[in-house]
């Protein structure tokens, strides 16, 4: 059994949190990997920053995971409630 979890589009925006700090999240294309994207995250404190990270996520358009899982020998099982659970099995 394989269980992926299918995310909502990603996108810009900043959070306000406890004690005057603020959260922000940048997504751009990646301008060096293929299918990519790269997401900043970023923690600031009356314009300091205070902490920042940088992840490249691959991300599966249409029918590609579908095609990818299908030649790996997985198959559609079943998705969760909520939709965003989707679990594979071998065939």
């Amino acid at each position: 059994m394989f269980v992926i979890n299918i995310q909502g589009l990603h996108e810009n925006f900043d959070k306000y949190l406890p004690g005057e700090i603020v959260y922000s999240q940048e997504i751009v294309e990646s301008t060096s990997e293929k299918d990519c994207i790269e997401k900043s995250f970023y923690f600031f404190k009356k314009n300091q920053l205070l902490a920042q990270q940088q992840l490249i996520y691959r991300i599966f358009k249409g029918n590609s995971i579908e095609e990818l899982f299908n030649r790996v020998g997985l198959k559609l099982e079943r998705k969760d409630r909520s939709g965003q659970l989707v679990i594979y099995s071998k065939k």
